[in-house]
């Protein structure tokens, strides 16, 4: 598995890209693989830093939240054997979501 390079490390790629210097001497000069100066190249292009930025998560809003969550493990630490419909059931009654048996 590759290392992360360092801030400096990456600051000097993009020193070095602005002035044009091919990524194998780039790549030599750092050292990093002349593959991750052409991806941090790209990434300066596409997203203008030499990371991509962290995804936003997508899909439904969940509906266990972290409040709830606790209060279920407390429930749970409390009665060790509930079974998942008895935990489905006391979310119901307690917060009036109904889940399925999976979330």
């Amino acid at each position: 598995m590759p290392y992360k390079l360092s801030v400096k490390q990456l600051d000097d790629i993009k020193i070095q890209l602005k002035l044009e210097v091919s990524p194998k001497i780039i790549a030599e000069s750092i050292p990093c693989s002349h593959i991750t100066v052409l991806q941090v190249r790209k990434n300066l292009h596409v997203w203008g830093t030499p990371k991509p930025p962290k995804l936003v998560p997508t899909g439904p809003k969940k509906l266990i939240t972290p409040g709830i969550e606790q209060d279920i493990v407390t429930q749970l630490t409390l009665d060790p054997t509930l079974y998942l419909d008895e935990v489905a059931a006391y979310i119901k009654e307690k917060y009036a979501l109904d889940v399925s048996l999976p979330t």
